[in-house]
């Protein structure tokens, strides 16, 4: 779905009305469905659909691995992700993993990051109402996606990572949005160490962060990124 377009009147006090074009924020209703049971009805720009279910399925406990996904169809009108897999249709309830040391970045690398993911996000500068979420370990930023729902991004993010078969307590998770504790929990439950946004975190997502051993970054993208927890990981 491209970035569709609504008609603005300005209307000076001398002037005939003029009008032209303001972008509106791609969003759409996705059901995902696995072994012919629908699990989620996802609110988001559709698009990298496939990713997105991957890692969805992933951070709500479904699957634990790419090797679990056997069939995988969208629907000729993205309004529905069919996912066939060996594990079947419920979420387990399992406790997050307390993460590993992993690699060691430096701040200025992760703002670095940051900043060069945030001028490529071309979805962000068009409509001003995307969120952005990538990965980088240590040769740079890998790949980034955008989406109108942060938590999307991220399932995006990581999705392809399990395509990919990332390692991925050697990354870090860079993200746009606020860190609440679903995103907290998210970046967890993939094994990635380090969780870096332009925003700051809540409280409950910094006391999951604190127990679970996340480094938890915020103001990623300014002259002062701040350090709230497990600091040992940055330098």
């Amino acid at each position: 779905m491209g970035i569709a377009f609504v008609p603005e009147w300005d209307m000076p006090v001398d002037a005939t009305p003029d009008p032209h074009t303001l972008p509106l924020v791609p969003e759409k209703a996705v059901v995902l469905e696995v072994n012919g049971a629908s699990v989620a009805t996802l609110m988001c720009t559709p698009r990298e659909l496939d990713v997105l279910a991957i890692g969805h399925l992933r951070t709500s406990g479904i699957i634990r691995s790419i090797g679990e996904v056997l069939k995988l169809v969208i629907s000729p009108d993205n309004a529905r992700v069919s996912v066939q897999c060996s594990s079947g249709t419920a979420s387990e309830t399992r406790p997050l993993p307390n993460l590993p040391r992993g690699e060691t970045f430096s701040l200025a690398s992760i703002s670095g990051w940051a900043r060069e993911m945030f001028d490529r996000a071309v979805l962000r500068r068009e409509t001003g109402g995307m969120h952005s979420a990538g990965l980088a370990d240590r040769n740079g930023l890998r790949w980034f996606y955008e989406d109108v729902g942060r938590h999307n991004a991220v399932d995006k993010v990581i999705g392809r990572g399990l395509v990919d078969g990332v390692n991925f307590s050697r990354c870090c998770l860079i993200c746009s949005g606020r860190i609440a504790a679903e995103m907290a929990a998210k970046t967890i439950a993939a094994g990635i160490p380090i969780f870096a946004s332009r925003s700051m975190p809540t409280t409950a997502a910094y006391e999951m962060a604190i127990e679970k051993g996340l480094t938890m970054i915020g103001r990623c993208s300014s002259p002062s990124p701040v350090v709230y927890s497990m600091g040992e990981r940055v330098t």
